[in-house]
């Protein structure tokens, strides 16, 4: 687990992708609503046509929700840091971002009972104040598969250390 000098966690999620995270919810909620007709007679008529062109752009707009664009941030022997550029979002002086840690070497981390390879947090920022909190984070054991999920404290925004990971990537997503 990467810990800032805030001591906040910082997690990852598997090679590829961090959609099941970020935006899963909302394909997962698109797909609940659009109703499953594999079973039911074909039906023709404006009342199911709207029904299909509303669902059509309810997955459309669910899964461009999806994109992700890690940019690598940060690296050592032991740890690459990433954020994923398409996740920031800037609403008055807070901005937040998805970081992911990828360790070079699987190994238990403080906390849990079996190695970890990645980890994938909710990095938030009071850009004004120079605070951060980390909110959800989500671990990821030497097989890819999720370990652990924690809402982490998205509330509990503590001053940013000048110099530290945290300070570079609060300057780097925040607007200027």
């Amino acid at each position: 687990m990467i810990r800032t000098t805030l001591g906040a966690q910082a997690r990852s999620a598997p090679h590829g992708s961090l959609n099941h995270v970020t935006q899963g919810n909302q394909a997962r909620d698109a797909i609940e609503i659009c109703p499953i007709y594999t079973d039911a007679p074909l039906k023709v008529g404006s009342k199911m046509l709207k029904k299909g062109v509303i669902c059509a752009a309810l997955l459309s707009m669910s899964m461009t929700a999806l994109a992700e664009n890690w940019k690598v941030f940060q690296w050592n022997n032991d740890t690459t840091l990433r954020y994923d550029t398409e996740s920031i979002t800037h609403k008055g002086k807070i901005t937040a971002t998805w970081v992911s840690a990828t360790y070079a070497q699987p190994a238990v981390r403080p906390g849990y009972s079996v190695p970890l390879t990645r980890q994938v947090s909710h990095w938030i920022f009071n850009c004004a104040d120079k605070t951060t909190a980390i909110g959800q984070v989500v671990s990821y054991g030497a097989d890819g598969n999720q370990v652990d999920s924690n809402p982490g404290d998205p509330n509990d925004f503590r001053s940013v250390t000048p110099h530290s990971v945290a300070d570079a990537m609060m300057n780097t997503v925040c607007p200027r």
